[in-house]
């Protein structure tokens, strides 16, 4: 897999953020409409498996996920993953080491408001707020 200097993996927590605003996913697909688009297969799991998920907002999900490129989890993944859970600081949990080990084998920037996942130093890790 290999991303452009202009490709993005969103985390869960923007695309949460985005679902519980009007219009946000609208408004990230705007911001973001000329950029390669993937998700990890971490965040749609993390998605699809919130308790009591609505008919409705899975609908919602599905809607917006369908203009992204689902990253599957990859032994290049894995090995990434690995290295960031055991070494990376701060450590993050395994489905934030996913996502971000996603990004950095894709060549993408992780957009995420995640606090450890912002501060973490990781060779070929670029990540982007936006709240």
């Amino acid at each position: 897999m290999n991303g452009t200097e202009n490709s993005v993996v969103f985390d869960t927590n923007i695309i949460i953020s985005a679902l519980k605003i009007k219009d946000g996913l609208s408004e990230l697909d705007r911001r973001f409409s000329d950029s390669e688009r993937y998700v990890s297969v971490m965040t749609r799991t993390e998605l699809y498996g919130f308790p009591d998920l609505k008919e409705d907002e899975q609908n919602r999900i599905s809607d917006f996920l369908g203009s992204f490129t689902v990253a599957p989890y990859d032994t290049d993944i894995e090995n990434e993953t690995v290295k960031i859970r055991r070494f990376g600081t701060p450590r993050p949990k395994l489905p934030d080491a996913i996502i971000a080990a996603t990004a950095i084998v894709l060549g993408a920037i992780l957009v995420t408001n995640d606090g450890i996942l912002l501060k973490l130093d990781w060779p070929g890790l670029e990540t982007l707020s936006i709240e």
